[in-house]
């Protein structure tokens, strides 16, 4: 049900962590923001929680949950590891929604005209 599911995992390890701390000490700025980093995972080589999770958030977004913890008791999770994890995790297809599109128009000056378009 959920194969091909992307694990957003942030990359951290302790050569980063110290690497950072080196560059604070030579002056070196650091940028405001780290950028999380993104893999494409295959569902069965992840654990077993961020798939019931995955499954958790579908129930809520189906509707067939009306609260977390009636979602969390459904796929055998504990709120806690939900919420933990909620962000950690979604489905490929979801990554790719939320686009912006930029449309130009050129109109006449029309009463009602923009608002009959939007």
């Amino acid at each position: 049900m959920f194969c091909g599911m992307i694990a957003m995992l942030q990359k951290t390890n302790v050569f980063q962590r110290k690497t950072r701390k080196e560059n604070r000490l030579k002056g070196a700025a650091e940028p405001l923001e780290q950028q999380a980093k993104f893999y494409i995972v295959d569902s069965s080589l992840l654990p077993e929680v961020f798939l019931k999770v995955a499954e958790a958030k579908w129930l809520l977004e189906t509707g067939e949950a009306t609260t977390v913890n009636e979602a969390a008791r459904a796929t055998g999770i504990s709120r806690s590891a939900f919420y933990k994890y909620r962000d950690a995790i979604a489905p490929f297809q979801n990554l790719m929604a939320g686009r912006i599109l930029t449309f130009q128009f050129i109109l006449r000056d029309v009463t009602g005209l923009l608002s009959s378009i939007l």
